[in-house]
């Protein structure tokens, strides 16, 4: 799935599947949001697509991103990459990526962020070389790479992954003493 320059992404509602796809905005955002039902999500327009608000979402339901590059050709999965770069946010449970690389560069101005936020558990799992799981924000020009945040209680790590800010920032946040985050060799 593709849109426009400057424009959004959104998938927003229960569980969400990815399997083998690609979401492209450039310059844009793409916001992936599992909230359970009777929750609320506020929309807003930004200067590069819509802005999700979760202020108000009662509970959230899981998101599974997954790519077998075996039968994939696609480089980066879910990529806002541009001129600008823009942002990607995800929202959800339990939620897991296998395989999945997220790219938010730039070819000129400051590149863009991304924040996953999980409500119970973050994990990154992939089974070989070929399924590294990529989170990166970089610049190819003057200007300044986007930040990563990721919060969750509980994040595993198995395996192969690469989170890479060149020039921006990379924040890990465990909410509380009782909660862990695991790495798997």
């Amino acid at each position: 799935m593709q849109v426009k320059p400057g424009k959004s992404i959104t998938l927003l509602g229960g569980n969400i599947e990815f399997d083998n796809g690609q979401l492209t905005a450039s310059g844009g955002r793409v916001n992936l949001g599992a909230v359970a039902p009777d929750s609320f999500v506020s929309i807003a327009s930004g200067d590069f697509g819509w802005i999700l608000g979760y202020d108000k979402a009662n509970n959230f339901e899981d998101i599974t991103l997954r790519v077998n590059k075996f039968f994939s050709d696609v480089n980066f999965d879910v990529d806002t990459s541009g001129e600008r770069g823009g942002d990607i946010d995800v929202r959800g449970r339990q939620i897991l990526f296998d395989g999945l690389s997220f790219l938010a560069a730039t070819e000129g101005l400051d590149a863009g962020k991304i924040t996953i936020n999980s409500s119970e558990s973050l994990k990154f799992d992939s089974t070989s070389e070929e399924t590294l799981v990529f989170l990166v924000t970089g610049t190819f020009g003057l200007g300044n790479a986007g930040d990563i945040q990721i919060n969750s209680p509980n994040i595993h790590i198995k395996s192969f992954i690469e989170i890479n800010s060149s020039s921006g920032s990379f924040e890990l946040a465990i909410k509380s003493r009782e909660k862990n985050v695991h790495f798997y060799v």
